[in-house]
Parts: C-alpha cells; structure tokens; sequence
C-alpha cells in the first residue's frame, strides 16, 4: 500500500488518489511511465521529483526519511510493508512531566515476542533492542511515549511511526485507549486487569520500588504488556477497515492474529490491598476537610 499512495504529493487529496487509481495509475511507477501526465503541469511538475525520490528511498529502505513525507494520517499505509520489522511500543513512568519523571518500564511486542525493561534492572538496554525494528507503533506516542524516551534517554527514535490513536480517528474511534478497547470488544477484565488503571500502575511501581515487592512488578509488567498486545489486534483492524476503501483490499488486507498471552498475571491479593488503601487514604482526607 505504501507505493500505491500519492496523497503526499502536494496539492493531492483523497478523492484525486482515487481517480488516480480508477483511471489505472495504481503506483508510483505507473505514474512515472505514464506517456501522458494524468496531472495539470503544475501538480505534474511537483509529482515527479517527489516520485523519484519516495522510489529511491524506498529501495534503499530509508523507511524513517520515507514515512516523514507522508500525512500522520496515512502513516497506516506503512504497515503492511514494515510489519515483519515492527515493534508496538509502550511505557509506564513516574508521572507526567518529562523534565521530572522517569520512565519505570517498557514493554515492546513484535508480533511474537514480548520484552520487558525495568528501570534499575536492564532498562539501558532498551537503546540498543529498538535498533532492531524499523516501525514503532504507539497509542498517543508521538506525543508522550516517544518524546518521553527520547527525552530520558537524551537520544531520538528515528523509526517510521505509526500513531494508532490518529489512524483510529479516522474510523471515528475517539477517546482513550481502554474505551476504544471495549468498544471493539476487548475487555481487561479477561486479561485480569480491569481494576488496573495509570494511577494504580503508577502506585504499583511505588510499592515495587520501596519494598521489592516482585509481585507489584509483574503486575504492572502485567498492564504494561497489555497495553502493546491489544494494539497488535488494534492495528490489524484499523488497517484492514482503511484499506477497505481503496482497491487493493484483496491484495493487502491481512489476517489478524490470535491474541497474545501476557507472560505475568496481576496479583489480585495486592492489588485490592492497595485498592483499600487508596479508598482509606481518600476517606481519611475528606474527613480531614469537613
């Protein structure tokens, strides 16, 4: 899908991408071996070089200079090409602040295998396993999760990124990643993980981190791999409902994958032990108030 996309041409919308199809101009190539430009000289002017040099990046496979051309929007089209080379990314941290925060875990899923990185155990080497993808796809990553790494890490993920929160927008799918979960029909409570929230991971790495408590680790491994297995089923959704509406759907739709089983369980026992206190403490301050 990736070859056969000009919207990144300017002056090209959606609805000429689709006449360029129709009228047989399926890709990049056909569009330069046309005989007669099937553009106004102007837009004609402007394709050509870009074609030649989306054509020259794509054999060279310089998929993070390639992806920067396109819209966010059609970053989705990258897919089907990148997914053998593709991590679903995502971290926990300390709290919001990118200047004061840190990052207490990742969790990175490339269709077969989950890794974990916990800060004080292998978090470092987190820089160097994510030189092993080409394309990151995140859930609101391009404005906290990437940023927040690169900013803790003081170095940049060049990747080609696929910013599942945009790409869902389009199919009107708002909201947060968990609301958007239920409504395609995931439900953490089957994955023992309906209570888990980022406040309550945020208070499981603080038991972890004061006590060593493992069973607060996992747990919060737990929600953290969650949240990178369900935007494999996430993104195999929106990509086969987007390509739908083009004519390459029998040539790229993809079938999607059987879930992912998380490796760690939520302990059940700590997790309503800091539930109780949660609600004591929340008791305890209001009566403070009145």
């Amino acid at each position: 899908m990736l070859t056969n996309t000009f919207t990144h041409i300017p002056g090209i919308g959606g609805k000429q991408e689709q006449k360029l199809w129709h009228g047989g101009i399926t890709d990049w190539q056909t569009y330069l071996d046309c005989p007669k430009p099937p553009l106004s000289p102007k837009k004609h002017a402007e394709a050509v070089p870009m074609l030649q040099r989306c054509l020259a990046l794509f054999d060279a496979q310089n998929w993070s200079e390639l992806s920067a051309i396109f819209p966010s929007k059609q970053s989705w089209r990258l897919f089907h090409t990148l997914r053998r080379s593709m991590a679903y990314l995502d971290i926990e941290t300390t709290g919001m602040s990118m200047d004061s925060c840190e990052i207490s875990t990742i969790s990175v899923y490339d269709g077969e295998n989950v890794h974990t990185y916990v800060n004080g155990e292998n978090l470092e080497q987190f820089e160097d396993d994510i030189l092993n993808y080409d394309l990151l796809v995140t859930f609101n990553g391009r404005i906290f999760d990437v940023p927040f790494i690169e900013r803790f890490f003081r170095t940049r993920l060049s990747h080609a990124h696929i910013d599942l929160m945009h790409v869902l927008r389009q199919l009107g799918y708002t909201g947060g990643l968990k609301r958007i979960e239920m409504e395609l029909g995931i439900d953490r409570r089957d994955q023992s993980l309906g209570e888990v929230d980022g406040s309550l991971a945020l208070m499981l790495w603080q038991e972890f981190s004061k006590t060593g408590n493992r069973r607060a680790l996992e747990s919060l491994l737990a929600y953290n791999i969650a949240d990178v297995v369900n935007l494999e089923y996430l993104m195999f959704f929106a990509h086969n409902r987007l390509i739908e509406k083009t004519p390459f759907a029998e040539k790229y739709k993809l079938t999607i994958p059987s879930p992912k089983e998380i490796p760690y369980q939520v302990d059940r026992a700590l997790l309503e032990q800091i539930l109780d206190e949660r609600w004591s403490s929340w008791n305890t301050n209001n009566r403070q108030e009145w």
